[in-house]
């Protein structure tokens, strides 16, 4: 179609972001795009008793005219639709829903064309904004807990004929209801449960805690709110347990075998100690950034409102309940495409916040810096052994390389935004950054 055709676009302002457009394309190029595409059909078309090349235009319009109308139709729509929203400076959000009769050679055709924009942000003044900036260092007794830590996962387990205490393991067998009702999970045999680990839901190894081998009890239990599987999240459930060993842990000796098995060729608890703060350290870090960045969106959206398209919330929440239910075998077959309140207000903060960020980068010219980049890949491969490999691998995968620079560039973005409020310094420590959030 002629790029200067002139067509006729009306522009309705309705409720909140919402907009209609009605578009009408003139019969004399609707004529010529059904003409263009039967002419290309009578030369490329075979059908018996016809030459190729030489079937008549009117056979081809008698017998294919109301599948190319379909087609320009969509054609149509798709070019002058964007067309339309160009000239008029429009930024649609989502798909539009389009409403039209169709096209009909000879006529114009005229669609409706219903959509979401953008909003306006003005990013709000943060100047009497507080916001809290944690520091925390890895100390002695941290590094002490966390090789006790790898001590007790490499224990050996021997059976005692004694009631189950904390840190003790309990192989148990047990049975769940809910109303009643048995549920997918709810049952199992010889599992093992280590007491205080806080492997199962809340009250389950506390109502272990005592029992002996052969033992039997049932008891009662809540599933947290926030518990993975919707149909089980804040229901109580009814436990029959059945204890079949008690084992207490024996912890092996901190010495050269013990420390080269996690791979400290020294062999030396010196050398032991250094590694685990440096590690300790890389993961502090990291949790104090991710914390930095939570504490500095959460007061960038406390202090936005934005209007939002519900077309993007509701594709954002329909990508967090495919998450959410991806790898659930009871859910296997199910459509979860309607079940999308449980997640509508992560999905409404999901898409704030890029609205908001998205305007911060563009306002101050943001771009994620090259040389943070490459610290950030570097930190990422200080725990491989060929380091070079690893930091190449990123730099050759484009896709892999643009989440680095996002990461930087959110980074950025959250100092800048702590930059206009009012922050406060607060020493922590290792144990409650990194368990923050998980109690």
């Amino acid at each position: 179609m002629d790029a200067q055709t002139e067509i006729e676009s009306t522009l309705e302002v309705n409720d909140g972001l919402n907009r209609s457009l009605q578009i009408s394309v003139p019969a004399a190029s609707v004529d010529e795009q059904i003409n263009s595409r039967l002419q290309s059909l009578a030369q490329t078309t075979r059908l018996k008793g016809f030459r190729p090349g030489k079937i008549p235009l009117k056979v081809v319009r008698n017998r294919f005219l109301p599948q190319v109308e379909q087609e320009v139709a969509g054609e149509l729509i798709q070019a002058n639709f964007y067309r339309a929203v160009t000239e008029k400076e429009l930024k649609p959000a989502g798909n539009p829903e389009i409403d039209t009769d169709g096209v009909s050679a000879g006529n114009e055709f005229t669609f409706t064309a219903r959509f979401e924009v953008f909003p306006e942000i003005e990013l709000a003044d943060l100047s009497d904004a507080s916001a809290t900036r944690l520091s925390a260092e890895v100390s002695d007794s941290d590094v002490d807990n966390m090789i006790e830590k790898l001590r007790r996962q490499r224990a050996e387990w021997n059976e005692v004929d004694r009631a189950a205490a904390n840190d003790d393991r309990i192989n148990i067998d047990f049975s769940g209801t809910v109303d009643g009702e048995a549920f997918d999970g709810g049952s199992a045999e010889g599992i093992d449960v280590t007491l205080g680990s806080g492997q199962m839901i809340p009250g389950f190894e506390e109502n272990l805690s005592g029992l002996k081998a052969g033992d039997e009890k049932t008891f009662t239990v809540t599933f947290p709110e926030d518990y993975g599987v919707d149909e089980l999240a804040g229901k109580e459930a009814e436990f029959a347990v059945k204890a079949n060993t008690v084992s207490e842990a024996t912890l092996p000796e901190l010495n050269q075998e013990f420390i080269i098995s996690l791979a400290v060729e020294q062999g030396t608890e010196e050398a032991l100690r250094e590694k685990v703060r440096e590690n300790m350290s890389r993961e502090l870090e990291q949790r104090l950034e991710a914390r930095l960045k939570e504490t500095a969106f959460d007061l960038l959206l406390e202090k936005n409102k934005v209007e939002l398209p519900q077309a993007l919330v509701n594709s954002e929440a329909e990508n967090l309940a495919h998450r959410a239910h991806a790898g659930h075998s009871h859910d296997h077959g199910h459509d979860h495409h309607h079940d999308l309140e449980p997640h509508m207000e992560d999905a409404r903060r999901r898409v704030a916040l890029g609205l908001l960020l998205s305007e911060i980068v563009q306002v101050n010219d943001l771009q994620a810096d090259p040389e943070k980049v490459r610290t950030a890949i570097d930190r990422m491969a200080e725990p491989f052994d060929d380091k070079e490999a690893f930091v190449n691998f990123y730099y050759s995968q484009p896709e892999r390389l643009a989440e680095i620079e996002n990461s930087v560039l959110e980074n950025d973005i959250a100092e800048w935004i702590l930059e206009q409020a009012n922050v406060t310094e607060e020493q922590s420590d290792f144990d409650a950054v990194m368990n923050a959030g998980n109690s």
